[in-house]
């Protein structure tokens, strides 16, 4: 009796210490979470163009209203349109505000997948013809 008394407090001991030994430690945290860039609110002008599928739409020589001369046209998706009669539009040259993810399209011919997107907020027709260079 007096052998398992020594074992039970010994086990006692030894857990004790185990629990003390970590009570020190913090524990490990997660790494800290990516953060995505805000949502850039822009403002652009260009002709409404059909994309890939009846679904997909790109306003195409799109530029920026306050643009830099310098700047140079770029492709964008239309990502949310639903609001919007954007069929009527198809061949217009239009004003998307909107936001974007990215502050500047890729250079180039970017195949359409690649294409920045802009959540329109709102569309309106400048003209019935594009009349944006190409």
């Amino acid at each position: 009796m007096k052998r398992h008394s020594v074992v039970l407090v010994g086990s006692l001991v030894m857990a004790g210490a185990l629990v003390a030994a970590q009570g020190g430690q913090t524990p490990p945290q997660n790494p800290p979470e990516q953060k995505r860039p805000a949502p850039i609110e822009i403002t652009l002008t260009g002709c409404l163009i059909q994309g890939s599928s009846p679904e997909i739409f790109i306003l195409d020589n799109a530029t920026a209203a306050s643009a830099d001369r310098a700047d140079t046209a770029a492709r964008y998706i239309l990502a949310e349109w639903a609001d919007f009669n954007v069929k009527a539009h198809l061949n217009h040259e239009v004003t998307v505000t909107g936001s974007v993810d990215v502050a500047k399209p890729p250079a180039g011919k970017a195949e359409e997948k690649d294409l920045p997107r802009i959540a329109a907020t709102a569309i309106t027709m400048v003209s019935e013809r594009c009349t944006t260079a190409r």
